[in-house]
């Protein structure tokens, strides 16, 4: 008797066609037209649909559908290191990269956030929220001035605070958009979501004041539509995480999106100068004249490092 061929994927006609609004490892939950809610597996081992994705899938059988086929994405945000590639989020307008002057945040996650969201054609704003706290030596407010001085959008909010005021200023950059929140443990990426959807009632959680340290309240990847909460647009939200790979990116990727640096790279004697230890280097020149900060000099340089070590 011969054998049954598997249809390739590409032959399949998916009953169904929905919106993957959870992601927990290789389990989704599918939002149909209906507004009806499945759970769907990826069929086969693909581990390649997430949160935003617009995907066809089979009925359910034993109450689980099978996702076969992903239709093409506008926009896709990811982080990656050397061994793999997580994806963030498909379908988004915009990124929030959300911190806080405590518990201490780290200044490069928010510009390798800012570089992904670049590299990826994705809008991208910054988020200081807990202005209320207090802001050792003048870190965050710091950071504030540093980000605007070169061009990124940045609103400063206590969503627990100040609720009315911070929903105002968020809502004035969400509304009618899809928008993936994304900060390092501990930031109130949480609170901020349940500011400006209340139904999501996500778990929120007082960051360590002993060890400094923010605790994970988001275990899974989330859309959530806002219509039903007074403003139109969606929020995505995800786990936090401390370090944001960028494996993806080349030297010339982050210096375009480095303004602050590459306003000084016309002037350099090479025309392949990597701006690091050539001479001649315009940039190196600006950078002892103090026209760039000596820490986001100190970033680029990690970065070529980074690349270096993956050449």
């Amino acid at each position: 008797m011969a054998k049954l061929k598997h249809p390739r994927e590409s032959d399949r006609k998916p009953a169904l066609r929905g919106l993957v609004v959870g992601a927990h490892g290789r389990h989704f939950h599918v939002e149909l037209a209906s507004g009806e809610r499945i759970e769907a597996h990826r069929r086969g081992k693909k581990g390649d649909v997430v949160v935003g994705d617009v995907v066809g899938c089979t009925n359910p059988t034993s109450g689980v559908a099978a996702i076969e086929t992903i239709e093409p994405r506008r926009s896709l945000l990811y982080r990656s290191d050397e061994w793999r590639v997580k994806a963030l989020a498909a379908n988004i307008d915009q990124t929030a990269i959300v911190f806080a002057a405590r518990p201490t945040f780290n200044p490069w996650f928010i510009w390798r956030a800012l570089l992904a969201a670049h590299e990826a054609g994705i809008e991208a704003f910054v988020v200081r929220n807990k202005t209320d706290l207090e802001d050792p030596e003048g870190r965050a407010a710091a950071q504030c001035r540093l980000l605007a001085s070169i061009g990124h959008d940045v609103v400063e909010i206590s969503a627990e605070a100040s609720p009315d005021d911070a929903r105002k200023n968020l809502l004035s950059r969400m509304e009618g958009r899809s928008t993936l929140l994304v900060g390092q443990s501990g930031m109130g990426k949480s609170t901020i979501l349940n500011l400006l959807i209340p139904h999501a009632a996500a778990h929120t959680q007082a960051f360590s004041e002993a060890l400094d340290l923010g605790r994970q309240t988001t275990t899974a990847s989330r859309w959530y539509h806002t219509e039903e909460d007074g403003w139109s647009g969606a929020i995505v939200d995800t786990p936090g995480f401390q370090e944001f790979g960028l494996a993806h990116l080349t030297l010339d990727d982050a210096l375009a999106a480095m303004p602050d640096i590459a306003a000084y790279a016309s002037g350099c004697r090479f025309f392949n100068c990597r701006h690091l230890h050539e001479p001649g280097c315009s940039v190196k020149s600006a950078l002892e004249s103090g026209k760039i900060d000596p820490a986001r000099y100190a970033f680029y340089e990690r970065l070529a490092e980074e690349i270096d070590r993956r050449s």
